[in-house]
Formats: structure tokens, sequence, C-alpha cells
């Protein structure tokens, strides 16, 4: 076996001699496998408008921006103008282990695609993203509501989740007036604290605030549908839970995790009950008038009901004390030497 000094003396010679078949075969191989077009991927879509309902044209001469985003970084890639189809095209490199996102700003407004997860392979398919003019007037309208009522927690206290799903029937995105104008607006149980959770919405919690128990949304509201998730905490003592039902009769669900809540009010009916992770769930539908108010009984004796029992219990403590004073009272009577 060599020394080390000899195999360190040796190394460059043998590095010299093989330089000319290393390079040969390095080409061969660059001819066979074009590694670096196989670690390119191209991002291709169109930038549209709805000129009617269910009608869209291309927005020519948009800024769109290529977006990445790791677990480590995120950020713009690259970024284009659209073609007179409104047609746009990035050519980068594939990263499988990333999400990528389109952007486009127009009418003051940015756009933003779903998210594109990149195959190790194939190319991902057209992104076509939706943009609006905006007006303060357009109607928004809530088109769904869904209310699920956790079971008390280790600290007695029961989480809501309350999904409003806001529909705008237009072609231009609702936007505010001014900066203090809400975009849209609801009313939530007034004996709850709330908050907006960072994931679940398809609003940026940064874009919804409070103001008492209404929620309000500054977001601009653009055409379709739009999830918005609020929480709603509540203490577990509490017995009952009133929930107004906004201006819009549209459909809505209340499910309760905890056996033997139960719901009235708003012509809400019970429903078929569902099972998810071991956990029974009842549930109650329907759609409810506008203006009305949907009230949910937790398990346990009513308020009126457990006041009346505390009161037979202190009649009941009451006749055990005047009992026992009369027992008294009997015996001291009938003891030897007693006066009257």
């Amino acid at each position: 076996m060599p020394s080390a000094a000899t195999s360190r003396s040796s190394t460059p010679r043998t590095l010299a001699g093989s330089s000319r078949s290393a390079l040969a075969a390095l080409l061969l191989l660059t001819a066979a496998f074009p590694a670096a077009a196989q670690q390119r991927v191209v991002v291709s879509g169109r930038i549209v408008r709805l000129a009617s309902p269910g009608d869209t044209v291309g927005v020519p001469d948009v800024r769109v921006v290529l977006h990445r985003v790791t677990a480590e970084t995120q950020g713009p890639l690259d970024s284009v103008r659209t073609l007179a189809a409104g047609r746009f095209r990035f050519d980068t490199r594939r990263d499988t282990t990333g999400l990528y996102l389109v952007s486009a700003r127009h009418a003051g407004i940015e756009f933003f695609s779903d998210a594109i997860r990149l195959d190790p392979v194939e190319a991902p398919g057209p992104v076509i993203l939706l943009v609006s003019d905006t007006s303060s007037t357009q109607p928004v309208r809530l088109s769904g509501r869904f209310v699920v009522i956790g079971a008390p927690d280790t600290e007695q206290r029961r989480t809501i989740v309350d999904l409003f799903v806001i529909q705008n029937p237009g072609i231009v995105a609702r936007v505010g007036s001014d900066s203090l104008t809400p975009t849209w607006r609801a009313v939530l149980p007034g004996t709850a604290t709330h908050r907006v959770p960072d994931t679940g919405s398809e609003i940026s919690p940064q874009a919804v605030g409070f103001r008492g128990d209404t929620v309000v949304v500054f977001a601009p509201i653009s055409p379709g549908a739009r999830q918005l998730l609020v929480e709603h905490t509540i203490p577990a003592s509490q017995d009952r839970l009133q929930i107004p039902v906004g201006p819009d009769s549209v459909p809505m669900q209340v499910v309760t995790e905890e056996p033997g809540a139960t719901v009235t009010g708003g012509r809400m009916t019970s429903a078929e009950s569902q099972t998810v992770d071991g956990r029974p769930l009842e549930r109650w539908a329907g759609t409810p008038t506008g203006g009305s108010t949907i009230e949910v009984a937790f398990p346990g004796a009513p308020r009126n009901e457990r006041d009346t029992v505390r009161l037979l219990a202190v009649l009941a403590a009451v006749g055990l004390i005047v009992g026992a004073l009369l027992g008294l009272r009997r015996r001291h009577l009938a003891a030897p030497g007693a006066s009257r």
C-alpha cells in the first residue's frame, strides 16, 4: 500500500494524464443528458379580467411577478410584462421543495394565483390569474355560514369556529370608499371574545378588525367567493350561546361536539350526525330568516331550572334547621324543672 506522501505526489500526474479523456467523457454525458435543461421549467399562463359574467379578456402590458416560497426563504424570482393577449412566460430553475406563486398588480390591487407545486418531470399547467377593476359600490353578500362549537377544554373554555363565505357576484372588486370604510361586516355573538386565526381564511388577518361585536373587512373583495374564518371563545360555565343572523337569508350549518347540546331558532332542524376522528358531531342545518337569532343550549340544566334547584335546596336546609330547633325546644320543655 503506498504511503500518504506517495499518494499526494502521484495525484497531479494522474489528473493531468486523464484530463483529456475525462473532458471527452463529460462532453459525451452533457450531450446525452442535458442536465441544465432538465433543471429548468417553464411557468406560463394568462392575466385576464371579467368583461361580463362568465366571459374574460386578456389584460396586456401588466407586470407579472413569479414568487418562490420554501421553508427557508421566500420572495420574488423574476418579473415580465404581459403580451397583447395577457400571456406571460417564465423560464426558471425547477425546485420541487418549494411552492411558486404568480402575482399581478391591476387597478391598484395585487392579485395572487393559487400555489403552484412543481412536478419533478412534468411542466405545470397554464396559470390563469383573474384580475378586476374596482368599485366602492359593488354589492357583496354572505352566501353561506358554518359554525362549529367545540367541547370545553382543559382551561374550561369553549372554542367556536365561525366560517363565513362572502360572495361578490359582480365583475369588479369591491373596495372601500376610504381607508376607514370596510368592504364587508357581520355581527358576532355578543358574549364571546373574537380573533382571526393566522390560517384558514382567504382574507389576511391584517385586513380584518373588530368594532365591538362586529367583524369588519377592509380588504378588497374580488369577484367570486372568499372565505373568512373567525374564532370565538366563551367560558365553559356559559350555558347558552346566541348567534345573530345577518340581514341576508342564507344557508347555515351549526355543528356541536358536546353531546346533548341543542340548537333552536332560525328555522334550524336536526341533520344527520357525523363522526370525525372518533368524535361524534351533531349537526343542524337550515336557511334562517334574515335578522333572526339562533340559540345553542349546552348540556346541563337550564339556568331557570338550576335556580329552582338552588331554591329548593335552600328551603330544605331551612326546614332542617327549623326542625332541629323545634326538637331541641321540645326536649328542653320535657326536662325536669323546665319552665314553660
